[in-house]
């Protein structure tokens, strides 16, 4: 840390202090990626991260979600993720459903959009999932939402098709599923049927 501004050194350790009382480095529960500005005369902004919020830190999301006007919360049985650079910028949740997860309240803030935030948080959170993963979407979404390795779905578990009705009646929606272990890297692929 020599030749450091005292003012920078103290921020670094106060972040290194927090992310590991927090557990933000710790394996297995989230990345740590350095985001690099696109114009090399801007300085670097902080280290953005990406990891599951421990059951404690709940709060924090609802928060990220009121402060954004947003009527989305987590509930008790959510897993959340969230990424933060410094302070959260777009969480997600992730609820246990039948046999797999339904991916709900992903918001990012709106100063964040269109830098790739929803996708890398998505993929974070799904990562190594083996199990599959619904969501609803507005129909404007469907490509972002394909590119991800999900697909159109029919057939839901009674629970979500009960709620996909119920939002319906007040909204376009499109039910998706990503299959375990699919990505867009190694799309899962089904042998065609009759053979």
């Amino acid at each position: 840390m020599t030749g450091q501004h005292p003012q920078q050194t103290a921020t670094r350790l106060k972040h290194a202090a927090d992310g590991h009382r927090q557990g933000v480095y710790s394996q297995g529960q989230g990345a740590k990626l350095q985001n690099r500005p696109a114009n090399p005369m801007q300085p670097a902004m902080t280290d953005l991260h990406f990891r599951a919020l421990p059951p404690l830190l709940k709060p924090l999301a609802n928060k990220f979600y009121r402060a954004h006007r947003s009527p989305m919360r987590a509930s008790q049985a959510d897993q959340l993720w969230v990424a933060q650079q410094g302070e959260i910028v777009a969480a997600l949740c992730l609820r246990p459903v039948a046999s797999g997860q339904w991916l709900t309240s992903l918001l990012v803030a709106p100063a964040r959009r269109r830098q790739g935030l929803a996708r890398q948080l998505i993929e974070q959170a799904l990562d190594g999932c083996g199990e599959p993963v619904w969501l609803f979407c507005q129909p404007q979404l469907q490509g972002f939402y394909q590119r991800l390795g999900f697909a159109d779905c029919s057939v839901l578990p009674a629970p979500l098709a009960d709620r996909l009705a119920r939002y319906r009646r007040s909204k376009s929606l499109l039910a998706m599923v990503r299959e375990g272990g699919a990505s867009p890297a190694k799309p899962q692929i089904r042998a065609p049927l009759g053979r």
